[in-house]
């Protein structure tokens, strides 16, 4: 889906501004240690780009060791500013989103059931197009956290909602105010997962909900594709998640999962691994015009949620949803 990259994912092309090296050696002269359940045994699952993947032993996640500095993440981010995969994604329209409608509709029930229709917070909200389905949907006082400025001022204007300009963690908002906290495609770009999920119950009222949305590492995609699947994208994605390591990243911090769910094919993974395009222009344009028919009649829609019910089932849907209640 790609709603909310709050931490810019890059497109494939790498920009400069990151010395590999030293951090291929780091990781020669530094033991992996899982950032969910801080584990040290873990086994090497491959290299990308430079960068080591780890498997957990104990929880399960795919995760990338060592993690770049905040510094040389910065100096990524910015040598790639203007040639992002999250500008691809908050310049879309909302008709892009409509094969996902369904999920956030799911997902803004669970909140209400389990806390009312109270104030909304949205992490890494892109361009606001989650905020906007939830305003349509009567939902009155929005607030989204979105750290790239061109990002946060598209969601101003498509929602009206107050957004923060800002790191999540560095965010000044009120204790216990929301009834719900969202994050679609955020958490696998954080190098602290657990210090973002103690500051999401912070922010959480009594029976607060928080729904979030992450790639599947055995999802169809991961597992047939690979690591050259395009979801596979270090430094920006720097976990891959399975049911049980989001229940191992969730319990421990006070949270009880109530719902866990697979959904969705990366369309654009198998348009780059079946097409070979050969530039990020192309590629996107591929990507924009299977998509366009893919969703271009409700029966194509209606069919997209009969293949997201087999994916669940089955449990290979390249996207995980999770929901889960503070306790």
């Amino acid at each position: 889906m790609g709603e909310g990259y709050a931490l810019v994912e890059l497109s494939a092309t790498r920009p400069t501004g990151m010395n590999l090296a030293s951090h291929e050696t780091s990781a020669v002269n530094t033991p992996p240690q899982c950032p969910v359940c801080g584990s040290k045994e873990a086994r090497r699952s491959f290299a990308k780009d430079g960068f080591r993947h780890y498997s957990c032993s104990e929880c399960d996640l795919l995760f990338l060791f060592p993690v770049p500095s905040p510094e040389e993440l910065d100096a990524y981010y910015v040598a790639g500013a203007d040639d992002t995969r999250s500008s691809q994604c908050w310049e879309r329209e909302d008709f892009d989103y409509r094969h996902y409608e369904p999920i956030w509709e799911r997902a803004l029930e669970s909140i209400e059931r389990s806390a009312g229709r109270g104030p909304l917070l949205d992490v890494g909200c892109g361009g606001g197009q989650f905020l906007a389905f939830a305003r349509e949907r009567g939902w009155s006082e929005l607030v989204g956290v979105e750290p790239s400025p061109p990002a946060a001022a598209h969601a101003r204007s498509r929602t009206g909602a107050e957004i923060l300009e800002t790191d999540f963690l560095s965010c000044n908002l009120e204790p216990e105010r929301f009834s719900g906290v969202t994050m679609w495609n955020v958490i696998e770009h954080t190098p602290t997962p657990r210090l973002v999920l103690r500051q999401v119950r912070r922010m959480l009222g009594a029976r607060g909900t928080f729904v979030a949305d992450c790639p599947n590492r055995y999802g169809l995609t991961m597992r047939i594709i690979g690591k050259e699947a395009f979801v596979v994208m270090p430094p920006e994605h720097l976990a891959y998640f399975s049911h049980r390591s989001l229940r191992a990243l969730l319990e421990p911090e006070g949270f009880q999962v109530s719902q866990m769910s697979c959904n969705t094919i990366y369309v654009n993974d198998w348009v780059r691994f079946l097409s070979k395009p050969k530039n990020e222009r192309s590629a996107r344009a591929s990507h924009l015009n299977w998509y366009a028919r893919l969703t271009s009649t409700e029966a194509l829609l209606r069919m997209i949620d009969l293949v997201n019910v087999v994916l669940d089932k089955t449990r290979l849907g390249d996207q995980m949803l999770v929901v889960a209640e503070k306790r």
